[in-house]
């Protein structure tokens, strides 16, 4: 191992997660979803009686949502990150276990219940692998009916009209390119008609049922919020934030406010809108990321947040009160001001393109010289300041971390965000190594160690930068990272093949490019020391993209040190999982140092 001891990687990972909550509409409980005993499970949380924590589940398997409706709790669930969702219910004791939907071999997103209770509407794959479709389902009678059936690409739900008789849903192309809708007496009503440049969508709420309010980043940088009045057919602009991204939306009609999320580069921020003053209030966080809120009837806030130096806790904040964490997660034995909190820089790329990253210094008195250099997965996905317990005994253990932005990232505007479509290994491969030379030339790095380090994209990016540039880096480690571009569309999940052209390429319009852009083609010039880790239920990037990349590595006599964990997808759900890979990639990461 590194200097530090196996125990102090321990009280590092020993913050479990919270995959989801919901609040009780009387706010006496919360329902959450976490890995606290090791595994996932529900858990109810006594908010009247000292915030006292029972488990209601011992089914130990991932959480993906949770709501109550009357006096049941429904939920969904995978099977050892296969990421097919089933809905189950139980009551508020964790008794009546309930099969809810769970066809094999289908998934099911969520969506809500009709103004009554007696429907539960959700997306499916059902019957529609590629492109999904929305249905309803009659808790009392156990009935099923088709609400809308997805055609062009991925559809999704968004919400429910207050009379359970329309829906609001967007088709998704690629992350840059949506169409939204509302199904009203069996019309669809595109509420952007006629646009003239692709626009994305995150979040809609009903205000009646002819008004609507949304997000929308259409003829713009960066979202904000909007309507669209049904009868009219009226879209109009109602506010936007410099330079921020307007991500979640919530309506409290009874104080007409919309309580808005959003995304400024790597942090959220919380926001109250007055629909009918036009007055805007911020509201202060507790943490630098917001990974779920909830409003109540009473106006209290309830979210899940946190920051680089604090693990994601459930925090409450009453109408007129300060936050009072109800959920608190700590690392055993470790204050908060013996961690570290990233920098945030900035630097021009190769054709001066301004990038943002989070550079996490390691303490000088215990500092190895390596710099860690962290690609986000995604890819169109934010490097954000939040916990992350390996990045905190990486640094414990005298390793730098750099983390960039890189172009294709959200939250720095529509056309930063678009510039990695079609382009995987282009140019931000070229941001990551122009950041690199940035770290050198400023002294926060030494040229020659350098350790790649990522996961699904970002593993996918580290084994193209370790294969393209092998004289820049002295080791690489991916997890569930795709090797092969042709391959990975080939296998993708269905409902992700209609967005694989614009968003990756066509294998033979690109065949060249694609060629050029997968980490396979550079095996052979490969010679530095390779870990490689993947689950076995990953549906994203299948086991086989792992497995033929090393099998390649071995057959040219390279030498690559090759983990699987079978009761895993894409990442880690179970504590002792994430545990083992951690004590492997740290005896792996010992090596190189001590070479």
């Amino acid at each position: 191992m590194l200097t530090s001891k196996l125990n102090t990687l321990k009280q590092f990972l020993s913050p479990y997660s919270i995959s989801a909550f919901t609040v009780s509409e009387d706010e006496s409980h919360a329902i959450v979803g976490s890995n606290q005993s090791g595994v996932f499970n529900l858990w109810k949380l006594d908010l009247q009686n000292g915030n006292r924590l029972s488990q209601l589940t011992f089914h130990n398997q991932k959480i993906g949502a949770v709501a109550i409706s009357d006096s049941s709790i429904y939920f969904t669930s995978d099977k050892d990150g296969n990421e097919n969702l089933h809905i189950y219910s139980v009551d508020q004791n964790g008794d009546n276990w309930t099969d809810i939907r769970t066809e094999a071999n289908c998934l099911y997103h969520f969506g809500g219940f009709s103004a009554d209770g007696s429907k539960l509407f959700y997306t499916s794959s059902k019957d529609n692998p590629l492109y999904l479709s929305i249905f309803s389902y009659d808790l009392n009678y156990g009935t099923e009916e088709l609400v809308h059936q997805g055609s062009g690409a991925e559809t999704y739900l968004l919400n429910v009209s207050p009379n359970s008789k329309d829906i609001a849903y967007f088709v998704r192309y690629n992350h840059s390119h949506m169409n939204i809708f509302i199904k009203k007496n069996g019309q669809d009503i595109e509420l952007i008609p006629g646009a003239i440049q692709p626009y994305r969508v995150s979040d809609l709420s009903f205000i009646n049922e002819d008004r609507v309010i949304f997000t929308t980043n259409y003829q713009e940088e960066f979202t904000y919020l909007a309507s669209y009045e049904i009868s009219s057919g009226t879209f109009r602009k109602i506010l936007e934030l410099d330079r921020q991204d307007i991500e979640k939306i919530h309506y409290l009609p009874s104080s007409d406010d919309v309580y808005l999320q959003t995304k400024a580069g790597p942090i959220d921020r919380l926001y109250v809108f007055n629909l009918g003053s036009g007055e805007l209030e911020a509201v202060e966080l507790p943490t630098d990321t917001v990974q779920q809120y909830e409003i109540t009837n009473q106006g209290s806030i309830y979210l899940i947040g946190s920051s680089a130096t604090k693990p994601p806790s459930l925090y409450q904040k009453r109408s007129g009160e300060n936050w009072n964490t109800i959920l608190e997660n700590n690392v055993p034995m470790i204050a908060e001001d013996e961690m570290i909190k990233p920098e945030r820089i900035h630097y021009l790329s190769y054709d001066g393109l301004k990038i943002e990253a989070m550079f996490y210094p390691a303490k000088a008195a215990n500092s190895n010289g390596y710099t860690i250099v962290y690609p986000h997965g995604g890819p169109q996905y934010n490097e954000q300041i939040d916990y992350f317990g390996y990045f905190q005994y990486l640094l414990h253990s005298g390793f730098n971390i750099f983390a960039p932005n890189f172009r294709g990232t959200p939250n720095y505007g529509r056309t930063f965000l678009q510039l990695i479509e079609g382009d995987w290994g282009g140019g931000p491969r070229m941001d990551v190594l122009f950041g690199i030379d940035q770290l050198v030339k400023q002294r926060k790095a030494d040229a020659d160690k350098f350790i790649l380090f990522g996961a699904s994209y970002g593993g996918y990016l580290s084994l193209l930068l370790f294969g393209r540039h092998p004289e820049r880096f002295r080791a690489c480690i991916d997890i569930c990272g795709p090797a092969n571009l042709f391959t990975f569309i080939e296998s993708c999940p269905d409902h992700w093949k209609a967005r694989m052209d614009s968003w990756i390429g066509n294998p033979v319009r690109d065949r060249e490019r694609l060629v050029e852009h997968s980490p396979i083609t550079y095996v052979e010039q490969i010679s530095n020391p390779l870990l490689v880790i993947q689950g076995a239920n990953d549906p994203r990037v299948k086991k086989s993209e792992s497995d033929q990349m090393v099998a390649a590595l071995r057959n040219k006599g390279i030498p690559v040190e090759y983990i699987v964990f079978e009761d895993e997808g894409h990442g880690f759900s179970k504590k002792e999982n994430e545990q083992l890979a951690y004590e492997a990639i740290s005896q792996f990461l010992a090596e190189i140092v001590w070479e």
